[in-house]
């Protein structure tokens, strides 16, 4: 029974330990969408230069794939391919280019 007793009390140690330890602050949202361009030119223009304000592995920065490059048209669907932060967008090629 000792060895339950201080089970318990290692328990309810690290309990106390984990409330009265440091909490993070509470996050600050915010709703509103950003102004996008509506132009194919402006918009990719738009993300080049977010896209420069950070540093960023070369290869995997924020672009747009035109299903036809000279005409740069809206089309019916859009498809968006994150491939997270350690990867880069050859890590899906060539299921996402086609």
């Amino acid at each position: 029974m000792r060895w339950l007793r201080n089970l318990i009390i290692a328990v309810a140690i690290i309990i106390f330990i984990y409330f009265i330890g440091p909490h993070p602050s509470t996050p600050k949202y915010n709703s509103q969408l950003p102004v996008v361009p509506s132009t194919a030119m402006d918009l990719q223009y738009f993300i080049s230069k977010n896209e420069s304000l950070h540093k960023i592995k070369p290869g995997n920065e924020a672009r747009i794939v035109w299903v036809n490059d000279s005409l740069k048209q809206k089309t019916e669907y859009a498809i968006v391919y994150l491939h997270g932060f350690s990867a880069s967008q050859e890590e899906g090629n060539p299921v996402h280019r086609n």
